[in-house]
């Protein structure tokens, strides 16, 4: 992750480092989701009955994330922590507090989901990959690398 984009990031989130340093990424992460969630909530109010199931699920999918080992992992290569796309997150929810339209709220609310599930699989392939693959100045030509390359 660039320091721009979590310049980014941070413009909403206040206190948001990023995931660098392994003592930032619980806070980073826990940051993260509460503006999510918090996003959502605000937003219900303005949803449709199906909406708000959707709105629910998400909110619930949000509290029961756990990447206990991205935490404790050490040093990771910054190409590999690009792929977590907090950005994406972040500006959705940023879109979802300011939209009225209760259309385009469930829209919104669908891309929310899928950034959140594109951040989940990134977070769950990064903890299960062994710590050597995601080492800063590693060849490019790991497992690992290919599935977050795409």
């Amino acid at each position: 992750m660039s320091s721009e984009t979590a310049k980014k990031i941070a413009s909403c989130v206040p206190g948001y480092v990023g995931y660098w340093k392994r003592e930032d990424r619980k806070t980073s992460d826990s940051l993260i989701r509460n503006y999510v969630a918090s996003a959502v909530s605000s937003a219900s109010a303005k949803l449709s009955e199906p909406a708000k199931g959707q709105a629910e699920a998400l909110l619930e999918k949000l509290a029961a994330q756990d990447y206990s080992r991205f935490f404790e992992l050490g040093e990771i290569d910054e190409e590999v922590l690009e792929h977590i796309r907090d950005l994406a997150l972040v500006e959705t929810a940023k879109r979802l507090e300011e939209t009225e339209d209760a259309d385009q709220l469930a829209e919104l609310l669908q891309a929310l989901e899928r950034a959140l599930d594109s951040r989940n699989s990134v977070l769950r392939d990064i903890s299960k990959a062994p710590p050597a693959i995601l080492k800063p100045g590693r060849k490019r030509e790991s497992i690992l690398w290919r599935v977050l390359r795409g």
